[in-house]
């Protein structure tokens, strides 16, 4: 994982989705909320330059959504831009109703976790605060941040680099995955 900014509450979102929202949530206490936030979500993905916020991996054809803090146990923050993170939707799932038993992506720091390699998996770094240490190993396992097809995925962006390395190509590996070019630059600096 590694830190997001919260990007800014797009022009409309509070005339076309917050309000009427909220206005539904009060109409309708018990159904299952409207879904207003998908025509914002390109804004949202292009506030996490189209990365998931918990796998940080390039994310366009399945990026959703996600209510960090769910609508099952949040309703009040159904309809709230800062609620919202970039996921996808593979991964929005297996969050679920988790809420902030899962690391936040905003409050994150980059130096909690980086790609161990060879192995290409998702490791807690030692200069994460012990008390947020058991949060994040839980973000790991129920997310499956090291599941095989994440770890396939980063190991091919890790060979096609060691196959053809240059500045130009981590420089695009650093917007596909930037956790696996942030692990070849600490390899490099240990060459």
């Amino acid at each position: 994982m590694k830190r997001f900014i919260p990007p800014p509450e797009p022009i409309g979102f509070d005339e076309k989705a917050r309000q009427p929202g909220l206005a539904w949530l009060k109409e309708n206490p018990e159904k299952k909320p409207k879904d207003l936030w998908s025509p914002f979500r390109r804004d949202l993905a292009e506030g996490f330059h189209y990365l998931c916020a918990y796998s940080v991996v390039h994310t366009i054809q399945d990026g959703t959504v996600d209510h960090y803090l769910s609508v099952k146990n949040h309703r009040n923050l159904t309809y709230e831009w800062d609620n919202y993170r970039f996921a996808s939707n593979k991964i929005n799932n297996r969050k679920r109703n988790a809420d902030d038993k899962i690391l936040d992506p905003f409050e994150v720091k980059d130096e909690w976790f980086e790609i161990l390699l060879p192995s290409c998996r998702l490791s807690v770094t030692d200069q994460i605060p012990d008390s947020i240490y058991p949060k994040a190993k839980f973000t790991i396992k129920q997310l499956r941040l090291n599941n095989e097809i994440l770890v396939d995925f980063r190991r091919q962006w890790y060979d096609a680099y060691q196959e053809t390395p240059s500045e130009k190509f981590l420089k695009f590996i650093d917007q596909q995955a930037p956790l696996i070019a942030q692990a070849i630059r600490k390899q490099q600096n240990k060459d």
